[in-house]
Protein backbone atom coordinates (compact mmCIF):
# COMPACT_ATOMS: atom_id res chain seq x y z
CA UNK A 1 0.00 0.00 0.00
CA UNK A 2 2.73 2.34 0.74
CA UNK A 3 4.71 1.41 -2.60
CA UNK A 4 1.37 2.52 -4.28
CA UNK A 5 1.14 5.83 -2.36
CA UNK A 6 4.65 6.63 -2.81
CA UNK A 7 4.34 5.66 -6.80
CA UNK A 8 1.74 8.18 -6.96
CA UNK A 9 3.04 10.67 -5.26
CA UNK A 10 6.41 10.39 -7.49
CA UNK A 11 3.85 10.26 -10.63
CA UNK A 12 2.40 13.65 -9.34
CA UNK A 13 5.67 15.15 -8.68
CA UNK A 14 6.68 14.51 -12.29
CA UNK A 15 3.10 15.48 -14.19
CA UNK A 16 3.30 18.68 -11.72
CA UNK A 17 7.57 18.90 -12.82
CA UNK A 18 6.45 18.37 -16.52
CA UNK A 19 3.60 21.15 -16.72
CA UNK A 20 5.92 23.50 -14.93
CA UNK A 21 8.13 22.77 -18.10
CA UNK A 22 5.61 22.99 -20.63
CA UNK A 23 4.68 26.30 -18.99
CA UNK A 24 8.07 27.60 -19.28
CA UNK A 25 8.29 26.85 -22.66
CA UNK A 26 4.96 28.31 -23.56
CA UNK A 27 6.60 31.65 -21.80
CA UNK A 28 10.07 31.45 -23.80
CA UNK A 29 7.80 30.90 -27.29
CA UNK A 30 5.47 33.90 -26.65
CA UNK A 31 7.59 37.07 -27.11
CA UNK A 32 9.00 35.76 -30.51
CA UNK A 33 5.48 34.61 -31.65
CA UNK A 34 3.95 38.14 -30.40
CA UNK A 35 7.25 39.81 -32.25
CA UNK A 36 5.65 38.15 -35.66
CA UNK A 37 2.73 38.93 -34.62
CA UNK A 38 3.70 42.83 -34.38
CA UNK A 39 5.34 42.79 -37.66
CA UNK A 40 2.53 41.60 -39.61
CA UNK A 41 0.29 44.35 -37.50
CA UNK A 42 3.16 47.32 -38.85
CA UNK A 43 2.80 45.94 -42.59
CA UNK A 44 -0.30 45.52 -42.53
CA UNK A 45 -1.06 49.41 -41.20
CA UNK A 46 1.82 50.93 -43.65
CA UNK A 47 -0.46 49.31 -46.70
CA UNK A 48 -3.62 50.93 -45.76
CA UNK A 49 -2.02 54.02 -45.11
CA UNK A 50 -0.04 54.10 -48.38
CA UNK A 51 -3.44 52.81 -49.93
CA UNK A 52 -5.27 55.53 -48.39
CA UNK A 53 -2.59 57.91 -49.77
CA UNK A 54 -2.28 56.77 -53.40
CA UNK A 55 -6.84 56.84 -53.34
CA UNK A 56 -6.93 60.41 -52.39
CA UNK A 57 -4.18 61.55 -54.44
CA UNK A 58 -6.00 59.79 -57.68
CA UNK A 59 -8.83 61.33 -55.95
CA UNK A 60 -7.18 64.80 -55.94
CA UNK A 61 -5.62 64.10 -59.56
CA UNK A 62 -9.22 63.43 -60.94
CA UNK A 63 -11.02 66.80 -59.42
CA UNK A 64 -7.44 68.87 -60.58
CA UNK A 65 -7.98 67.15 -64.34
CA UNK A 66 -11.84 68.07 -64.46
CA UNK A 67 -11.15 71.56 -62.64
CA UNK A 68 -8.62 71.96 -65.45
CA UNK A 69 -10.75 70.81 -68.46
CA UNK A 70 -14.10 72.96 -66.87
CA UNK A 71 -11.87 76.18 -66.88
CA UNK A 72 -10.66 75.79 -70.30
CA UNK A 73 -13.78 74.95 -72.04
CA UNK A 74 -15.39 77.64 -70.09
CA UNK A 75 -12.86 80.83 -71.15
CA UNK A 76 -13.16 79.16 -74.51
CA UNK A 77 -16.76 79.12 -74.67
CA UNK A 78 -16.87 82.12 -73.10
CA UNK A 79 -14.59 84.07 -75.61
CA UNK A 80 -12.20 84.80 -73.18
CA UNK A 81 -9.48 83.59 -74.49
CA UNK A 82 -10.27 84.95 -78.21
CA UNK A 83 -10.66 88.07 -76.41
CA UNK A 84 -7.43 88.14 -74.59
CA UNK A 85 -5.24 87.32 -78.01
CA UNK A 86 -7.43 90.09 -79.71
CA UNK A 87 -6.44 92.46 -77.16
CA UNK A 88 -3.03 91.58 -76.76
CA UNK A 89 -2.75 91.78 -81.00
CA UNK A 90 -4.37 95.43 -81.05
CA UNK A 91 -2.13 96.19 -78.18
CA UNK A 92 0.95 95.37 -79.72
CA UNK A 93 0.32 96.69 -83.38
CA UNK A 94 -0.76 99.87 -81.91
CA UNK A 95 2.37 100.22 -79.81
CA UNK A 96 5.02 98.94 -81.56
CA UNK A 97 6.41 100.34 -84.63
CA UNK A 98 5.70 98.23 -87.96
CA UNK A 99 5.00 94.84 -85.95
CA UNK A 100 2.01 92.66 -86.66
CA UNK A 101 1.10 89.86 -84.78
CA UNK A 102 0.47 86.59 -86.49
CA UNK A 103 -3.27 85.00 -86.55
CA UNK A 104 -3.94 81.66 -85.87
CA UNK A 105 -7.33 79.71 -86.53
CA UNK A 106 -7.42 77.70 -83.11
CA UNK A 107 -6.83 79.49 -79.58
CA UNK A 108 -2.99 78.83 -78.43
CA UNK A 109 -4.01 80.45 -75.07
CA UNK A 110 -2.65 78.34 -71.97
CA UNK A 111 -4.49 78.81 -68.50
CA UNK A 112 -2.37 78.02 -65.11
CA UNK A 113 -4.18 76.42 -62.20
CA UNK A 114 -4.70 80.19 -61.09
CA UNK A 115 -6.45 80.75 -63.93
CA UNK A 116 -3.94 83.09 -65.17
CA UNK A 117 -3.76 82.92 -69.22
CA UNK A 118 -0.72 83.05 -71.24
CA UNK A 119 0.54 83.40 -74.80
CA UNK A 120 2.89 83.30 -77.45
CA UNK A 121 2.57 84.64 -80.74
CA UNK A 122 5.45 85.53 -83.49
CA UNK A 123 6.11 89.13 -84.73
CA UNK A 124 6.36 89.90 -88.17
CA UNK A 125 6.84 92.69 -90.53
CA UNK A 126 5.97 93.53 -94.20
CA UNK A 127 8.84 92.93 -96.13
CA UNK A 128 8.10 93.47 -99.78
CA UNK A 129 5.50 91.15 -100.50
CA UNK A 130 6.69 88.72 -97.31
CA UNK A 131 5.66 88.63 -94.02
CA UNK A 132 9.04 88.09 -92.28
CA UNK A 133 9.48 86.72 -88.96
CA UNK A 134 11.44 89.17 -86.06
CA UNK A 135 10.58 87.37 -83.38
CA UNK A 136 8.46 86.69 -80.57
CA UNK A 137 5.87 87.62 -77.75
CA UNK A 138 4.75 86.13 -74.56
CA UNK A 139 1.76 87.89 -73.10
CA UNK A 140 0.13 87.12 -69.46
CA UNK A 141 -2.88 88.21 -67.64
CA UNK A 142 -3.84 87.06 -64.00
CA UNK A 143 -7.32 86.71 -63.49
CA UNK A 144 -7.34 89.76 -61.33
CA UNK A 145 -4.48 91.75 -62.61
CA UNK A 146 -3.56 93.54 -65.69
CA UNK A 147 -1.76 92.42 -69.24
CA UNK A 148 2.21 92.22 -69.44
CA UNK A 149 4.19 91.41 -72.40
CA UNK A 150 7.73 90.60 -73.21
CA UNK A 151 9.10 90.93 -76.98
CA UNK A 152 12.08 88.54 -77.58
CA UNK A 153 13.24 89.90 -81.08
CA UNK A 154 15.63 87.72 -83.51
CA UNK A 155 18.48 89.51 -83.66
CA UNK A 156 20.40 89.05 -87.04
CA UNK A 157 23.39 91.24 -85.29
CA UNK A 158 25.12 91.90 -82.18
CA UNK A 159 24.12 94.81 -81.20
CA UNK A 160 21.57 95.85 -83.09
CA UNK A 161 18.41 98.13 -82.49
CA UNK A 162 15.71 97.51 -84.50
CA UNK A 163 13.42 99.53 -83.08
CA UNK A 164 11.81 102.84 -85.29
CA UNK A 165 12.35 106.29 -83.64
CA UNK A 166 10.51 109.44 -84.88
CA UNK A 167 11.49 112.57 -84.45
CA UNK A 168 8.36 114.63 -83.02
CA UNK A 169 8.21 117.88 -85.36
CA UNK A 170 9.01 120.95 -82.91
CA UNK A 171 6.41 122.50 -84.51
CA UNK A 172 3.76 119.81 -83.71
CA UNK A 173 4.71 120.51 -79.71
CA UNK A 174 5.14 124.28 -79.79
CA UNK A 175 3.35 125.74 -82.35
CA UNK A 176 0.00 125.11 -84.62
CA UNK A 177 -1.32 121.83 -85.05
CA UNK A 178 -0.08 121.22 -88.70
CA UNK A 179 3.40 121.48 -87.21
CA UNK A 180 4.08 124.17 -89.58
CA UNK A 181 4.13 127.12 -87.03
CA UNK A 182 1.01 127.95 -89.60
CA UNK A 183 -2.09 127.13 -87.31
CA UNK A 184 -3.45 127.65 -83.94
CA UNK A 185 -2.64 125.21 -80.89
CA UNK A 186 -5.07 125.27 -78.79
CA UNK A 187 -2.81 123.43 -75.77
CA UNK A 188 -0.64 125.12 -73.89
CA UNK A 189 3.33 123.89 -74.71
CA UNK A 190 4.97 121.57 -72.59
CA UNK A 191 7.94 120.90 -74.24
CA UNK A 192 11.10 122.80 -75.12
CA UNK A 193 10.96 123.26 -78.82
CA UNK A 194 13.10 126.24 -80.09
CA UNK A 195 13.70 127.59 -83.43
CA UNK A 196 17.06 126.27 -83.16
CA UNK A 197 16.46 122.85 -83.64
CA UNK A 198 15.85 122.80 -87.10
CA UNK A 199 19.21 122.98 -88.07
CA UNK A 200 21.07 119.83 -84.91
CA UNK A 201 17.80 117.71 -86.50
CA UNK A 202 18.81 118.84 -90.05
CA UNK A 203 22.24 117.76 -89.05
CA UNK A 204 21.66 114.57 -87.22
CA UNK A 205 19.25 113.66 -89.93
CA UNK A 206 21.80 114.28 -92.78
CA UNK A 207 24.11 111.66 -91.10
CA UNK A 208 21.69 109.06 -91.46
CA UNK A 209 20.21 109.48 -94.30
CA UNK A 210 23.23 109.27 -96.20
CA UNK A 211 24.56 106.48 -94.31
CA UNK A 212 21.14 104.93 -95.49
CA UNK A 213 21.73 105.81 -98.84
CA UNK A 214 24.86 104.75 -99.24
CA UNK A 215 23.78 100.94 -98.14
CA UNK A 216 20.92 101.16 -100.59
CA UNK A 217 23.28 102.02 -103.06
CA UNK A 218 25.56 98.97 -102.53
CA UNK A 219 22.87 96.54 -102.71
CA UNK A 220 21.89 94.93 -105.77
CA UNK A 221 18.70 95.54 -107.89
CA UNK A 222 16.56 92.31 -107.18
CA UNK A 223 15.98 93.22 -103.37
CA UNK A 224 13.16 94.67 -101.31
CA UNK A 225 13.62 96.55 -97.50
CA UNK A 226 12.24 97.67 -95.10
CA UNK A 227 12.45 101.60 -94.72
CA UNK A 228 10.86 104.21 -91.71
CA UNK A 229 11.71 108.08 -92.05
CA UNK A 230 10.30 111.15 -90.73
CA UNK A 231 8.65 114.21 -91.28
CA UNK A 232 9.89 117.94 -90.90
CA UNK A 233 6.67 118.66 -90.70
CA UNK A 234 3.30 117.08 -89.44
CA UNK A 235 0.55 116.28 -91.23
CA UNK A 236 -2.96 114.61 -92.02
CA UNK A 237 -2.59 111.04 -93.29
CA UNK A 238 -3.66 111.69 -96.91
CA UNK A 239 -1.31 114.34 -97.34
CA UNK A 240 1.40 111.88 -96.93
CA UNK A 241 -0.59 108.83 -98.50
CA UNK A 242 -1.04 110.98 -101.75
CA UNK A 243 2.98 112.51 -101.46
CA UNK A 244 4.25 108.64 -101.85
CA UNK A 245 1.74 107.31 -104.16
CA UNK A 246 3.74 108.04 -106.75
CA UNK A 247 6.05 105.93 -105.80
CA UNK A 248 6.15 101.88 -105.83
CA UNK A 249 5.83 101.34 -102.46
CA UNK A 250 3.88 99.89 -99.43
CA UNK A 251 2.76 101.61 -96.65
CA UNK A 252 2.94 99.76 -93.34
CA UNK A 253 2.42 102.09 -90.47
CA UNK A 254 3.05 106.06 -89.53
CA UNK A 255 3.32 107.49 -86.12
CA UNK A 256 0.16 109.49 -84.95
CA UNK A 257 0.75 112.71 -82.61
CA UNK A 258 -1.27 112.39 -80.02
CA UNK A 259 -1.19 115.77 -78.22
CA UNK A 260 2.46 114.64 -76.55
CA UNK A 261 4.39 116.79 -74.73
CA UNK A 262 2.22 119.82 -76.00
CA UNK A 263 -0.70 119.51 -73.90
CA UNK A 264 0.35 116.45 -72.07
CA UNK A 265 3.67 114.60 -70.87
CA UNK A 266 4.33 110.84 -71.52
CA UNK A 267 5.42 108.56 -68.95
CA UNK A 268 8.04 107.83 -71.80
CA UNK A 269 9.78 110.21 -74.20
CA UNK A 270 13.37 111.12 -74.76
CA UNK A 271 15.98 114.05 -76.25
CA UNK A 272 18.56 114.11 -78.41
CA UNK A 273 19.97 117.72 -78.43
CA UNK A 274 16.76 119.44 -80.45
CA UNK A 275 15.48 115.95 -81.47
CA UNK A 276 12.60 114.56 -79.51
CA UNK A 277 11.30 111.26 -79.40
CA UNK A 278 8.17 109.49 -77.87
CA UNK A 279 6.66 106.26 -77.68
CA UNK A 280 3.73 106.83 -80.12
CA UNK A 281 0.71 104.67 -81.17
CA UNK A 282 0.95 103.73 -84.61
CA UNK A 283 -1.57 103.85 -87.55
CA UNK A 284 -1.62 100.71 -88.82
CA UNK A 285 -3.34 98.95 -91.69
CA UNK A 286 -6.92 97.93 -89.97
CA UNK A 287 -7.51 95.08 -88.88
CA UNK A 288 -11.20 94.22 -87.77
CA UNK A 289 -12.60 91.49 -85.76
CA UNK A 290 -16.54 90.00 -86.68
CA UNK A 291 -19.24 90.08 -83.73
CA UNK A 292 -18.16 86.05 -82.93
CA UNK A 293 -14.75 87.20 -82.27
CA UNK A 294 -13.35 84.69 -84.82
CA UNK A 295 -13.90 86.05 -88.46
CA UNK A 296 -11.27 89.01 -89.13
CA UNK A 297 -10.80 91.27 -92.03
CA UNK A 298 -7.15 93.10 -92.10
CA UNK A 299 -5.17 94.80 -94.76
CA UNK A 300 -1.69 93.92 -95.34
CA UNK A 301 -0.61 97.56 -96.52
CA UNK A 302 -2.31 100.79 -97.33
CA UNK A 303 -2.77 102.02 -100.66
CA UNK A 304 -5.91 103.56 -101.52
CA UNK A 305 -7.41 106.96 -99.40
CA UNK A 306 -10.62 104.42 -98.12
CA UNK A 307 -8.40 102.06 -96.74
CA UNK A 308 -6.40 104.99 -95.08
CA UNK A 309 -9.94 106.37 -94.10
CA UNK A 310 -11.07 103.05 -92.43
CA UNK A 311 -7.79 102.51 -91.06
CA UNK A 312 -8.12 105.93 -89.12
CA UNK A 313 -11.73 105.15 -87.80
CA UNK A 314 -10.13 101.55 -86.80
CA UNK A 315 -7.56 103.42 -84.67
CA UNK A 316 -9.95 105.30 -82.83
CA UNK A 317 -12.19 102.36 -82.33
CA UNK A 318 -8.89 100.41 -81.11
CA UNK A 319 -7.81 102.79 -78.64
CA UNK A 320 -11.77 103.47 -77.14
CA UNK A 321 -10.94 99.37 -76.82
CA UNK A 322 -8.23 99.00 -75.31
CA UNK A 323 -8.64 102.28 -72.76
CA UNK A 324 -12.46 101.05 -71.84
CA UNK A 325 -10.87 97.73 -69.92
CA UNK A 326 -7.88 99.63 -68.73
CA UNK A 327 -5.79 96.60 -68.23
CA UNK A 328 -2.03 97.10 -69.13
CA UNK A 329 0.88 99.56 -68.43
CA UNK A 330 -0.05 102.47 -70.01
CA UNK A 331 -3.80 102.97 -70.39
CA UNK A 332 -3.66 106.63 -68.51
CA UNK A 333 -1.22 108.34 -71.70
CA UNK A 334 -3.64 106.09 -74.09
CA UNK A 335 -6.80 107.86 -72.69
CA UNK A 336 -5.31 110.95 -73.02
CA UNK A 337 -4.08 110.57 -76.37
CA UNK A 338 -7.44 109.05 -77.27
CA UNK A 339 -9.44 112.48 -76.55
CA UNK A 340 -6.50 114.51 -78.10
CA UNK A 341 -7.47 112.66 -81.64
CA UNK A 342 -11.46 112.85 -81.10
CA UNK A 343 -10.81 116.69 -80.35
CA UNK A 344 -8.19 117.54 -83.13
CA UNK A 345 -8.18 114.52 -85.75
CA UNK A 346 -5.25 112.11 -86.72
CA UNK A 347 -2.16 113.77 -87.65
CA UNK A 348 1.48 111.95 -88.35
CA UNK A 349 4.67 112.90 -88.28
CA UNK A 350 6.82 110.22 -90.31
CA UNK A 351 6.25 106.51 -92.12
CA UNK A 352 6.96 103.00 -92.92
CA UNK A 353 6.79 102.02 -96.16
CA UNK A 354 8.27 98.89 -97.97
CA UNK A 355 9.44 97.74 -101.40
CA UNK A 356 11.78 97.75 -104.25
CA UNK A 357 15.30 98.79 -103.73
CA UNK A 358 15.84 101.27 -106.41
CA UNK A 359 12.59 102.44 -105.28
CA UNK A 360 13.46 103.08 -101.96
CA UNK A 361 16.04 105.26 -103.27
CA UNK A 362 13.85 107.95 -104.56
CA UNK A 363 12.35 108.92 -101.54
CA UNK A 364 15.97 111.12 -101.29
CA UNK A 365 14.67 113.39 -103.94
CA UNK A 366 12.07 114.34 -100.92
CA UNK A 367 12.78 117.41 -98.81
CA UNK A 368 10.33 117.60 -96.51
CA UNK A 369 11.49 113.55 -95.73
CA UNK A 370 14.38 113.11 -92.46
CA UNK A 371 15.81 110.41 -90.36
CA UNK A 372 16.01 107.44 -92.50
CA UNK A 373 16.55 104.35 -90.89
CA UNK A 374 17.16 100.78 -93.01
CA UNK A 375 14.99 97.60 -91.66
CA UNK A 376 15.09 94.39 -92.99
CA UNK A 377 16.46 93.26 -96.76
CA UNK A 378 15.43 90.45 -98.09
CA UNK A 379 15.46 88.57 -101.98
CA UNK A 380 13.12 89.84 -104.71
CA UNK A 381 9.44 88.77 -103.68
CA UNK A 382 7.75 91.86 -105.33
CA UNK A 383 4.68 92.33 -107.61
CA UNK A 384 5.64 94.40 -110.10
CA UNK A 385 2.74 97.15 -110.81
CA UNK A 386 0.91 96.52 -107.08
Amino acid sequence: MRDEDEEEMVLAKWAEQDHKEKEKEKEQEAPAWDEKKFKRMIWRTRLSIARSVVGTLLILVLIYSVYSIATQIYFESSGRNTKFVQYVSKLVETHEAGERLEQMSSSPVKLSTFLTQSVKLKLYRLVGDWEVVTGEITARKKIFGSITYTINKTEKYLRSNQHYAFIVPPGLITNGEDGTGNGTGTGASIGTGSSTSTSTSDSTASGAKNEVWDQLRHIDDGNVAELAFSTKAGMIPEQLRTRLASYQLHITGMPVFAGELKVWRPGNFSTAGADTFVSPVMLMPFVKYGDDGKSMHSLRYISQESELQESQEQLIKDLEWLTAAGNYWGVGDDEKRLSYLKEHGVQIYGAIVTGPVRELEKLQQEPDFINFQLGRVEIWNWKENE
